[in-house]
């Protein structure tokens, strides 16, 4: 029993070495085939995952990150800005009465034309131009040069040959019989005039005792629009609305606000700008001033009132100031 035993348990190890052996021959051999028919699988493209994956959806709180933009921040820059004058015809203050020959040098000097063309003009026209003082501030006013000026009034005082001489004397009627002490003796006291020299002031109150004007109503502009339309033109800004071009910029390349026709006079409400402009009361304590590119000077309309609208930097020894 004993010898069988062993035999039998002797045997049981070599049958389990043998087939050990045997898998792992089998196992090497389709080893290689088994790897050349999953290669083309593995490197087959796989599909987008874009296409199975739903599109993400905005929520709620992306929304809200970015609002619309308002109308302020979509209009362009207001020196870039569209502008388009407003059709309007060509108005004279109450107090002008323009002749043939002023109203075509206002034309010209609306449209621009240089000093020496406008001189040359006056030279060469046949119409008198009757200039009075309103008439000559007017002129100023738009920016016509004091040469143009001095020109105009320099050629009424020439006679022209088209001038129709004076009617003669009527001839004195013969049954006209002059009698002495006809007439009332002639007084030597002085004629009483309307006004006397206690009507007329005899202090002035200083330039430093500036007062505000009173604010017009908030988006009541009418005043403003009337009253500047003979000195310039309306242009209409988009995105900004009606802005007032004078006609001293069109008349005169280099104008600039706060320089031309003005001085700089410290009150108590801080450096004033009085202006010798008919309509500086306006557009120099009004509003603000900005240079359209292709323009110029231009003014916005506003209802707050100030000395001047400029900003004012210091340094040592200097001061300056910008519009």
């Amino acid at each position: 029993m004993r010898a069988v035993q062993q035999i039998s348990s002797r045997q049981k190890p070599r049958k389990s070495n043998g087939f050990w052996k045997w898998s792992l021959a089998i196992s090497l051999a389709i080893l290689p085939l088994l790897g050349a028919y999953l290669q083309p699988a593995s490197s087959s493209p796989e599909p987008a995952a874009a296409t199975t994956e739903p599109e993400p959806q905005p929520t709620a709180a992306a929304d809200q990150e970015e609002p619309p933009p308002s109308p302020q921040e979509a209009a362009p820059e207001i020196s870039d800005a569209p502008a388009k004058p407003v059709s309007r015809e060509r108005s004279f203050p109450a107090n002008i009465h323009p002749s043939e020959g002023m109203s075509q040098i206002v034309s010209l000097a609306e449209s621009g034309v240089e000093e020496r063309v406008m001189l040359a003009f006056v030279t060469n026209s046949a119409s008198r131009f009757s200039l009075g003082s309103d008439e000559i501030i007017y002129l100023n006013d738009i920016g016509v040069s004091p040469s143009v000026i001095t020109a105009m009034l320099e050629h009424d005082k020439v006679p022209t040959e088209t001038a129709t001489p004076a009617p003669p004397p009527p001839a004195q009627s013969p049954s006209l019989q002059i009698t002495e002490g006809a007439y009332p003796p002639v007084s030597s006291e002085p004629t009483p005039s309307a006004l006397t020299e206690a009507d007329y002031p005899t202090e002035y109150p200083p330039e430093t005792s500036v007062l505000p004007l009173p604010e017009p109503p908030a988006g009541a502009y009418t005043s403003f629009y009337d009253t500047l339309a003979p000195y310039g033109t309306w242009v209409d800004v988009q995105g900004y609305g009606r802005c007032w071009q004078p006609t001293a910029v069109i008349t005169d390349r280099g104008w600039q606000p706060y320089l031309d026709c003005g001085r700089w006079v410290y009150t108590d409400c801080g450096w004033y700008w009085k202006s010798d402009y008919s309509w500086g009361w306006a557009p120099f304590h009004y509003g603000r001033w900005f240079r359209h590119q292709n323009l110029g000077g231009c003014w916005v309309p506003d209802s707050g009132w100030a000395p001047s609208w400029v900003c004012w930097r210091y340094s040592s020894g200097y001061c300056g100031w910008a519009p």
